[in-house]
Formats: structure tokens, C-alpha cells, sequence
């Protein structure tokens, strides 16, 4: 099923974890797609800075850390 049979997401913010690859890129693609802007999580800050490049539509943000950690949790 396409976006266009979604409600519009423009002007919301859609935080992904697990957002460089597989399914957690389809989905912030999805959403980009959608017209939301995406905060994309992951453990490697260049596939997240890749993944980012390849979203459509503009304020996407992206930041790297191991939310598996507290600690780097904490921090993100």
C-alpha cells in the first residue's frame, strides 16, 4: 500500500531506532515518505548519516549511539 493512502504526517515527528537498514530504514522511509520528519537512531553514525541522505523531504535528523547501553541511552 502507498503513502497516499495514509493520512498525511506532515508536521510530525517520528522517532526509529534501529533506523540504517532493514526494517528499520523501510520504516523511516515510509514515514519520510509520508511527509513526517524523522529522528533515525543506530549504532554507526555513517550508515545513520547514508540512511538520512536517502529520505525524502527535508529536517531529518540523525544521531548514533548503543541504546542497548544505559548510559549512551541516557546521553542520546
Amino acid at each position: 500500500m502507498s503513502a497516499a493512502h495514509y493520512p498525511s504526517l506532515a508536521h510530525k515527528r517520528v522517532l526509529i531506532a534501529g533506523a540504517s537498514r532493514g526494517l528499520g530504514l523501510a520504516a523511516a522511509m515510509a514515514f519520510a515518505d509520508a511527509g513526517a520528519r524523522v529522528a533515525l537512531g543506530g549504532r554507526n553514525g555513517r550508515t545513520l548519516a547514508d540512511a538520512a541522505s536517502r529520505l525524502a523531504g527535508s529536517g531529518h535528523f540523525h544521531a548514533a549511539a548503543n541504546l542497548s547501553d544505559k548510559a549512551e541511552a541516557e546521553d542520546w
